[in-house]
Protein backbone atom coordinates (compact mmCIF):
# COMPACT_ATOMS: atom_id res chain seq x y z
CA UNK A 1 0.00 0.00 0.00
CA UNK A 2 1.21 3.47 -0.76
CA UNK A 3 -0.66 6.46 0.60
CA UNK A 4 0.62 10.02 0.74
CA UNK A 5 -2.08 12.20 2.20
CA UNK A 6 -1.35 15.81 3.19
CA UNK A 7 -3.50 17.58 5.79
CA UNK A 8 -3.22 21.36 5.59
CA UNK A 9 -3.12 23.35 8.83
CA UNK A 10 -3.84 20.29 10.96
CA UNK A 11 -2.03 21.79 13.94
CA UNK A 12 -3.27 25.21 15.12
CA UNK A 13 -0.83 28.13 15.37
CA UNK A 14 -1.08 28.33 19.18
CA UNK A 15 0.08 24.73 19.55
CA UNK A 16 2.94 25.31 17.08
CA UNK A 17 4.01 28.30 19.17
CA UNK A 18 3.82 26.23 22.36
CA UNK A 19 6.04 23.52 20.85
CA UNK A 20 8.57 26.05 19.52
CA UNK A 21 8.68 27.83 22.89
CA UNK A 22 9.45 24.53 24.64
CA UNK A 23 12.20 23.76 22.13
CA UNK A 24 13.79 27.20 22.44
CA UNK A 25 13.59 27.18 26.25
CA UNK A 26 15.89 24.16 26.33
CA UNK A 27 17.69 23.77 22.97
CA UNK A 28 19.84 20.90 24.23
CA UNK A 29 17.01 18.57 25.21
CA UNK A 30 17.17 16.49 22.05
CA UNK A 31 18.69 13.37 23.50
CA UNK A 32 17.93 9.64 23.44
CA UNK A 33 17.89 9.39 19.63
CA UNK A 34 15.54 12.32 19.13
CA UNK A 35 12.70 11.00 21.30
CA UNK A 36 10.66 13.92 22.57
CA UNK A 37 10.56 14.44 26.35
CA UNK A 38 7.38 13.98 28.34
CA UNK A 39 6.62 17.70 28.54
CA UNK A 40 6.54 17.93 24.75
CA UNK A 41 4.56 14.70 24.46
CA UNK A 42 1.78 16.17 26.60
CA UNK A 43 1.59 19.12 24.18
CA UNK A 44 1.36 16.80 21.18
CA UNK A 45 -1.51 14.90 22.78
CA UNK A 46 -3.49 18.09 22.13
CA UNK A 47 -3.61 17.04 18.46
CA UNK A 48 -6.78 14.90 18.69
CA UNK A 49 -7.39 15.02 14.94
CA UNK A 50 -4.36 12.89 14.16
CA UNK A 51 -5.58 9.65 15.74
CA UNK A 52 -9.09 10.34 14.42
CA UNK A 53 -7.80 10.75 10.85
CA UNK A 54 -5.69 7.59 11.03
CA UNK A 55 -8.67 5.60 12.40
CA UNK A 56 -10.99 6.89 9.66
CA UNK A 57 -8.46 6.17 6.92
CA UNK A 58 -7.62 2.66 8.15
CA UNK A 59 -10.64 1.44 10.19
CA UNK A 60 -9.76 -2.20 9.59
CA UNK A 61 -6.25 -1.94 11.05
CA UNK A 62 -6.93 -0.98 14.72
CA UNK A 63 -3.70 1.00 14.83
CA UNK A 64 -2.18 2.23 18.06
CA UNK A 65 0.15 5.19 18.33
CA UNK A 66 3.62 4.35 19.60
CA UNK A 67 4.15 6.20 22.86
CA UNK A 68 7.22 7.98 21.57
CA UNK A 69 7.30 11.06 19.40
CA UNK A 70 10.35 11.56 17.26
CA UNK A 71 11.62 15.13 17.15
CA UNK A 72 13.71 16.22 14.20
CA UNK A 73 15.55 19.53 14.08
CA UNK A 74 17.58 20.16 10.92
CA UNK A 75 19.87 23.23 10.63
CA UNK A 76 21.34 24.46 7.35
CA UNK A 77 22.91 21.46 5.60
CA UNK A 78 20.70 19.03 7.54
CA UNK A 79 19.43 16.11 5.52
CA UNK A 80 17.63 12.83 6.12
CA UNK A 81 18.77 9.95 3.93
CA UNK A 82 16.41 7.54 2.20
CA UNK A 83 14.91 5.06 4.67
CA UNK A 84 11.76 3.27 5.80
CA UNK A 85 10.20 3.34 9.27
CA UNK A 86 9.32 0.37 11.48
CA UNK A 87 5.67 1.45 11.46
CA UNK A 88 2.50 0.66 9.60
CA UNK A 89 1.64 4.36 9.25
CA UNK A 90 3.90 7.37 9.78
CA UNK A 91 2.60 10.88 10.38
CA UNK A 92 5.04 13.78 10.04
CA UNK A 93 3.98 17.18 11.36
CA UNK A 94 5.94 20.21 10.24
CA UNK A 95 6.42 22.55 13.20
CA UNK A 96 8.74 25.07 11.56
CA UNK A 97 9.45 25.22 7.85
CA UNK A 98 12.91 26.20 6.62
CA UNK A 99 13.34 29.31 4.47
CA UNK A 100 14.64 27.12 1.66
CA UNK A 101 15.02 23.37 1.05
CA UNK A 102 14.17 20.63 3.55
CA UNK A 103 11.39 19.03 1.50
CA UNK A 104 10.12 15.58 2.40
CA UNK A 105 10.06 13.13 -0.50
CA UNK A 106 7.91 9.98 -0.23
CA UNK A 107 8.43 7.33 -2.91
CA UNK A 108 10.02 9.99 -5.14
CA UNK A 109 7.23 12.57 -4.77
CA UNK A 110 8.12 15.78 -2.94
CA UNK A 111 5.65 17.02 -0.34
CA UNK A 112 5.56 20.79 0.06
CA UNK A 113 4.44 21.34 3.65
CA UNK A 114 3.90 24.55 5.56
CA UNK A 115 4.11 24.90 9.35
CA UNK A 116 1.08 23.16 10.85
CA UNK A 117 0.66 20.74 7.93
CA UNK A 118 0.94 16.99 8.36
CA UNK A 119 1.53 14.14 5.96
CA UNK A 120 0.48 10.55 6.49
CA UNK A 121 2.09 7.68 4.60
CA UNK A 122 2.84 3.98 4.80
CA UNK A 123 5.88 3.59 7.05
CA UNK A 124 7.36 1.07 4.62
CA UNK A 125 7.40 3.64 1.81
CA UNK A 126 10.89 4.95 1.10
CA UNK A 127 11.21 8.55 2.18
CA UNK A 128 13.92 11.16 2.65
CA UNK A 129 14.40 14.89 3.10
CA UNK A 130 16.29 17.24 0.81
CA UNK A 131 19.03 19.37 2.42
CA UNK A 132 17.99 22.47 4.32
CA UNK A 133 19.51 25.37 2.39
CA UNK A 134 18.44 28.29 4.59
CA UNK A 135 16.77 28.49 8.03
CA UNK A 136 15.93 25.36 10.01
CA UNK A 137 13.33 22.62 9.75
CA UNK A 138 11.59 21.29 12.85
CA UNK A 139 9.20 18.37 12.60
CA UNK A 140 7.68 15.61 14.68
CA UNK A 141 7.08 12.05 13.54
CA UNK A 142 4.48 9.73 15.05
CA UNK A 143 4.40 6.03 14.34
CA UNK A 144 1.26 3.92 14.32
CA UNK A 145 1.65 0.15 14.58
Amino acid sequence: MSIHQIYKQLVPADILTEVLNQVEADPDWVKDNGIAPLRLYTTIIKFPKIKEIVDKTFPELELKIENKIYFQKYPVGGVCKDHIDPSRITVVILIQEPDRGGFLSVEGTEAYLKAGDAIMFDGTDHHKMTPVLRGQRISLALWFK
